[in-house]
């Protein structure tokens, strides 16, 4: 699943390591619901893919149930981070709403 710059990453079933302080788990993505229009603010449903640097939401299924609250409420459980399981490196950041 590795990303570069300018690249599209299809998100469907992509198996992850979801990081998660301070567990670290198997995780898959699904499909984006939607992304943002970051020059418009506008939303695209259903766009396939993200790009790097996109801003979207996505379904994400984890090896085992999380506590959680919403960033806005904790910014340490409210906030993970996507690992490429196979060259571990960081492929995705993102908040908990």
């Amino acid at each position: 699943m590795g990303v570069s710059a300018g690249s599209r990453v299809e998100l469907s079933s992509t198996p992850c390591v979801w990081a998660y302080w301070p567990l670290r788990m198997l995780a898959r993505l699904g499909e984006p619901d939607h992304r943002i229009d970051v020059e418009t603010l506008t939303r695209v449903d259903a766009p396939g893919s993200l790009a790097m640097n996109d801003i979207g939401q996505v379904r994400i299924t984890t090896q085992l149930p999380l506590a959680f609250e919403p960033y806005r409420v904790n910014r340490i459980t409210g906030s993970f981070i996507v690992i490429d399981e196979t060259s571990n490196r960081t492929v995705a950041a993102g908040t908990v709403s």
